[in-house]
């Protein structure tokens, strides 16, 4: 698991959560399925054209199948608590779903991708910059700043949105960095614009950090206030970047192209993830409905149902990598 870049940035819904955390679990559920869905969509309904991590094949199918099994006890925590109607531990439970399906979404990304490349009829060529962190950074950082609404703030609350929002910025610069180097012979004007982007980034971040330090000195009204006044900057800087990038043509890759034979182990492995990614988005809708509707008498065996479909989904998927990593196309 080590391959993923998930201790630096796939799991910032997990550092929002702080033991004793009042926060609303409905908007944490709304939170999730914004993270679950942006995840699917970049990842596994698109082809990629460029690798997500170092991790190799084997490495992705040891980590689906660890996955599998945290998945089990959390999805079996949550079913039991929702049953019970004890709600204590649920931001921890569902933080802690959500990272489970984000690295495998991520692993199952990179797993087609190895796949599609070894057999390639094709060159690859990747993208100048990777949407997926793109889109992945906005969405964090969005969802950290939204913590600065609360009323109810603490210090650590706060420290955990610094730590966020600092984590998903550097991951920008990086993309940055690396499309400005790797356009400034051919393309010196888009590569000047990503540089000016980082220096953008940078400034931005200068005084949101200057208020967030602030805030964790004082949590006071007028400190809450210049806070989310500074984030939008930020979040104006990463929306201007990726609409930048998503309008350029010509910063657009070229995905390997896959062979019927290679075909039969990639799709049924994306297929699957795009199940496990389904099912624990309404899941997660079916609690949302519990906590907003207690008195809906569906939410409850919706919630059973889907739970029951992202075990079986996780099977499938964990069956569709061995049978590809038996096959021996990569390593």
């Amino acid at each position: 698991m080590a391959g993923l870049d998930r201790l630096k940035a796939s799991d910032f819904i997990a550092m929002l959560q702080t033991p004793g955390d009042s926060a609303d679990p409905a908007q944490l559920c709304t939170d999730l399925v914004q993270a679950m869905q942006m995840a699917s969509d970049s990842l596994l309904l698109r082809e990629r054209d460029m690798p997500l991590s170092v991790q190799t094949f084997s490495g992705c199918c040891d980590t689906v199948t660890a996955k599998r099994k945290e998945f089990a006890i959390h999805i079996k925590m949550l079913t039991t608590d929702m049953d019970q109607k004890d709600y204590s531990k649920l931001h921890t439970c569902l933080a802690a779903i959500n990272e489970h399906l984000l690295i495998v979404t991520e692993t199952a990304a990179q797993g087609a991708y190895l796949l599609a490349h070894k057999s390639s009829t094709k060159p690859v060529v990747p993208s100048v910059v990777d949407m997926y962190k793109l889109k992945r950074a906005k969405l964090a950082i969005e969802v950290a700043v939204h913590n600065f609404e609360r009323t109810n703030l603490k210090d650590k609350q706060v420290m955990a949105v610094a730590a966020v929002v600092s984590t998903h910025l550097d991951v920008l610069r990086d993309e940055c960095a690396k499309a400005s180097e790797t356009l400034k012979t051919e393309k010196p004007l888009q590569a000047a614009i990503f540089e000016n982007s980082s220096r953008g980034l940078s400034g931005s971040t200068a005084m949101l950090v200057a208020a967030i330090k602030a805030l964790v000195k004082d949590i006071s009204k007028d400190n809450l206030v210049a806070a989310q006044i500074l984030a939008k900057p930020v979040l104006s800087c990463v929306e201007a970047l990726i609409a930048f990038v998503e309008n350029d043509p010509s910063f657009k890759g070229t995905p390997p192209t896959v062979t019927r034979e290679i075909a039969l182990f990639v799709k049924p492995l994306q297929a699957a993830a795009v199940a496990v990614s389904s099912a624990c988005t309404l899941m997660i809708g079916g609690v949302r409905t519990i906590l907003t509707n207690p008195s809906d008498q569906t939410a409850p065996a919706t919630v059973h149902k889907y739970a029951n479909l992202v075990n079986e989904s996780l099977t499938d998927l964990v069956s569709a990598v061995k049978r590809a990593r038996d096959a021996k196309i990569v390593s």
